[in-house]
């Protein structure tokens, strides 16, 4: 597995003192949100349990496999959720609360609604969750164009 910024990782790990601090440094790095997308989850857990299955981890080892928890959430939830089940994640200080903090969150997403048309505005971000509403208990765009013409206002669409 390749970073081209180890020193970074590494850093913020270092500075983290709990495990949403680490998650929120971990989930804006550009780096392992494109990652995300080219490593299958079976190449995270595997490189993982070769970061964390070692009597003596480094400082890059411990960075580089949070980075894969990490990496796990911008997967489909459903394949975040399997790929978390796999990870040994008490093997880390802060692995079972950086899934926590994943499951409590949500990959949402947004949809600016105007005049009862719909534009994506952003597409599965994490969001902490503070409150939950329904739009006519709709889930799908489609059936919410057909009943809110004239409207405006934002949709947002939680993942499960």
């Amino acid at each position: 597995m390749i970073f081209s910024d180890i020193e970074r990782l590494e850093r913020e790990y270092a500075y983290s003192n709990a495990a949403s601090q680490i998650y929120k440094s971990y989930i804006q790095n550009e780096e392992i949100k494109a990652l995300s997308k080219q490593i299958t989850p079976e190449e995270v857990i595997d490189e993982f349990h070769l970061r964390v299955d070692k009597n003596e981890k480094s400082l890059e080892d411990v960075a580089i496999a949070y980075a894969l928890i990490l990496m796990a959430t911008f997967y489909e939830y459903e394949k975040a959720i399997s790929t978390f089940s796999k990870l040994e994640l008490s093997k880390l200080k802060w692995g079972l609360e950086l899934e926590d903090i994943f499951r409590r969150g949500a990959r949402m997403t947004i949809y600016q609604l105007t005049n009862g048309k719909a534009a994506l505005l952003k597409e599965s971000i994490n969001v902490e969750i503070t409150s939950v509403a329904t739009v006519q208990g709709k889930s799908k765009i489609n059936e919410i164009d057909q009943t809110s013409s004239g409207t405006s206002g934002l949709i947002i669409f939680k993942e499960f």
